[in-house]
């Protein structure tokens, strides 16, 4: 689950003292023009990429990974801080990242998170905190620090609905994503 943190004066200075003198709703609006962004074919999630993603959720085992994916020609995973074992934060770090990328040539796609030895479902807790960012989603199912199955959402009509599944058991990581 996300833990929703108040935004203004949240990113007013980073640790390393980097002045940042936006306010929380220019923050926020920065975060919401991703909303915009078409949901890419699925083989855009190529099987470096894939296996990235799997990995950070693996190492974060057994607490919640999280960060976000970017689609492009030198496309990454960026994993921020991970947090307990049914929560993580981004830092405020992680956050000015997240701004910075969203505004550059290569924004974020997608979110992700895991749910150590859970489902890939979305929780009640996760729409209520991921409501604040239409973005698509991906929840990775992670169990005796091996990634299991995964679900990726979009976001349609004000929430997030599953529109493609993955499971573990199928062989080829990339190829195996199935329409919800």
């Amino acid at each position: 689950m996300i833990t929703p943190r108040a935004a203004g004066g949240l990113l007013r200075a980073s640790p390393r003292g980097e002045a940042d003198d936006r306010t929380g709703a220019e923050i926020a609006g920065a975060q919401l023009k991703l909303a915009t962004s078409p949901l890419p074919p699925l083989d855009s999630i190529t099987h470096d990429r894939w296996r990235a993603l799997l990995g950070a959720c693996e190492r974060a085992y057994p607490n919640e990974a999280c960060g976000w994916i970017t689609i492009a020609a030198d496309a990454r995973v960026r994993e921020a801080t991970t947090g307990g074992r049914d929560t993580f934060a981004f830092s405020d770090d992680d956050l000015l990242a997240f701004v910075r990328a969203s505004r550059s040539t290569t924004p974020p796609w997608a979110l992700f998170h895991s749910h150590p030895d859970g489902d890939s479902e979305m929780s009640t807790v996760d729409r209520a905190a991921l409501a604040l960012h239409p973005l698509p989603h991906v929840i990775v199912a992670v169990a005796g620090g091996r990634a299991r199955a995964a679900t990726l959402y979009a976001w349609r009509d004000g929430a997030h609905d599953p529109v493609a599944r993955w499971n573990a058991a199928t062989p080829g990581a990339a190829a195996t994503w199935r329409r919800a």
